[in-house]
């Protein structure tokens, strides 16, 4: 059975509801950090069989959320981009809030993928202020801000 996590992309007419699989989540995730990956090394950053990488990259591709280069390289669209940037937005906001209010970086990390997909943005935002606009997550990465588009 899929486990669907809910994003919302805009769009200039309305909005959107773009769904992923946890496994799916995770590799926009890897490929937002490495920039290109290649199948191999992403297959190994998923824990998968190349094969089950090949599909997962040919879903995330069919819906215009990743791309290969002419090296075979795995890199993400404009809307692969954006939607793997909020959803790493979230995960640190809440991630910081949880280690904030005394949950260990690595408990509120694993907490967090449970949750993060949950909040609005707007929500987000809010927490994202009253946290007074952390530049780093309690893991030393950085929190990017959601670029209103």
């Amino acid at each position: 059975m899929l486990n669907y996590i809910g994003m919302v992309e805009k769009f200039a007419g309305g909005v959107a509801m773009i769904k992923f699989t946890q496994r799916e989540r995770d590799c926009l995730s890897i490929i937002l950090t490495e920039k290109r990956i290649t199948l191999k090394r992403l297959s190994s950053r998923l824990g998968v069989k190349p094969p089950t990488a090949h599909s997962l990259v040919g879903r995330l591709a069919g819906r215009g959320l990743v791309f290969k280069d002419e090296n075979n390289a795995i890199g993400l669209t404009r809307l692969g981009t954006k939607n793997a940037e909020e959803m790493m937005f979230k995960h640190r906001v809440m991630e910081t809030l949880l280690s904030k209010n005394g949950v260990g970086k690595d408990e509120a990390c694993a907490e967090c993928k449970k949750l993060d997909f949950l909040l609005s943005d707007k929500i987000a935002e809010e927490i994202f202020e009253k946290l007074n606009r952390p530049k780093l997550c309690p893991h030393g990465k950085p929190i990017i801000e959601m670029k209103n588009a």
